[in-house]
């Protein structure tokens, strides 16, 4: 995880915000693959809508997203989905 005005290539800014807790995270892209991610982004788009302008606001504490995070990169490197081989980050 980096704290940086903008995201790299590759990556992409969320903010955490929930119960007055905020924090910044920098992930990469591979995290649009995590269910548990995309389901925080779901659940953005309902309650925030499409018209967020800037960093994308995800309505949950930031312990809570740290563990999403943690939990997707401490996966093996790959595995086998439906016959594809699916990437794994171990960065942050």
């Amino acid at each position: 995880m980096a704290l940086i005005k903008n995201a790299m290539k590759g990556y992409v800014a969320v903010l955490a915000i929930k119960d007055g807790e905020t924090k910044r995270f920098v992930v990469e892209l591979d995290y649009l693959t995590n269910p548990a991610f995309l389901g925080l982004l779901d659940q953005a788009r309902e309650e925030y809508g499409f018209k967020q302008q800037g960093t994308i606001a995800l309505p949950c504490r930031p312990q809570e997203l740290q563990k999403i995070l943690d939990g997707w990169r401490t996966r093996p490197d790959s595995i086998k989905d439906a016959g594809r081989d699916i990437y794994f980050p171990k960065f942050l």
